[in-house]
């Protein structure tokens, strides 16, 4: 027995009432929701990802009403609603005439941008992390899980061999994941088991794509025209000139990290009386690549401030 009825039988002898809450305060609270959840569905963020609503645009940029009527949240938000597929529409088109950004047509069955959407990849860029040093076998689920800590409103989250992704809604979430998980080993991980030998190594995208063209620009060097060379083997480099009094073979592979992706660091030899370590790398690419970059290794530890690469 809910609870309406239970005050209703208290008081009936008394032929008091309880009354039904007005439909206009329920349009109040619940048009405006419906409203704002379809300017998401269609604004820049959502739909430079979303295959789902991008399908569904016409050629003059119009998306059908009933579309929105299979969405979870739009189901949510209209369960006290009629439920016959006419009335829902006319609610739909009644919500979005608050919008400002959205235009419902004349028959009241399709909606579209008043402004319209040009993909930008550039948007979602500025939104994007790339994470290095995850454990092979970690699911996409368990890395939104993470960065959902830092902001819960993600648009993707994917997950390669070793390395992934992740897209926040909103640009000012990348600058705070990069603060929170660069060099840590989150709990999600560890809690699960998953052991893991270092830290995330956390970078904007743009810095991710800066590295790959050095790199593209790098293997022109390596392999001049005319000229084949091999750099697919693992080579061997050493660090000269290091103050290695404190210093541990996996604060090295941290500090190299900022010169080539971790993953291609395969072992670390620390020599502490000879003030030298030596690194094996995935490739002669690699080795490259932390000559090029070795001024990033000085800046970020003061015990590399007078390091060489022999």
């Amino acid at each position: 027995m809910d609870l309406k009825k239970s005050f209703q039988q208290i008081d009936c002898n008394l032929n008091v009432q309880i009354p039904e809450i007005p439909q206009q305060s329920q349009d109040d609270i619940i048009l405006p929701s419906i409203c704002k959840q379809i300017e998401f569905y269609l604004g820049d963020a959502n739909l430079s990802h979303d295959q789902f609503f991008n399908k569904h645009i016409t050629e003059n940029g119009y998306v059908p009403l009933d579309v929105f009527l299979k969405c979870n949240k739009i189901k949510k938000l209209m369960e006290n609603y009629p439920k016959f597929q006419k009335g829902q529409l006319k609610i739909l088109a009644l919500a979005l005439k608050r919008s400002k950004i959205l235009k419902v047509d004349k028959l009241q069955t399709y909606v579209k941008r008043r402004k319209s959407f040009e993909q930008n990849d550039d948007y979602l860029d500025k939104r994007t992390i790339f994470i290095d040093n995850l454990p092979k076998d970690l699911s996409p689920q368990v890395l939104h899980e993470i960065f959902a800590n830092v902001d819960a409103h993600i648009l993707n989250a994917q997950v390669k061999k070793g390395y992934g992704f992740i897209t926040f809604l909103n640009q000012e979430s990348v600058q705070q994941a990069i603060k929170r998980y660069n060099n840590v080993c989150p709990k999600e991980i560890l809690s699960r088991g998953i052991m893991m030998n270092d830290g995330l190594r956390v970078l904007t995208k743009e810095e991710w794509t800066q590295f790959k063209t050095e790199a593209k620009e790098i293997i022109q060097v390596l392999k001049p025209q005319g000229e084949q060379q091999q750099i697919e083997n693992e080579v061997s480099v050493k660090l000269i000139n290091i103050a290695t009094t404190d210093l541990t073979p996996h604060e090295v592979r941290i500090a190299v990290s900022h010169c080539i992706q971790r993953q291609d660091i395969i072992n670390v030899h620390l020599d502490k009386d000879l003030f030298c370590c030596t690194l094996k790398l995935a490739n002669e690419e690699n080795a490259a690549m932390l000559k090029y970059r070795i001024d990033r290794l000085r800046q970020y530890d003061i015990r590399f401030k007078d390091c060489r690469v022999l």
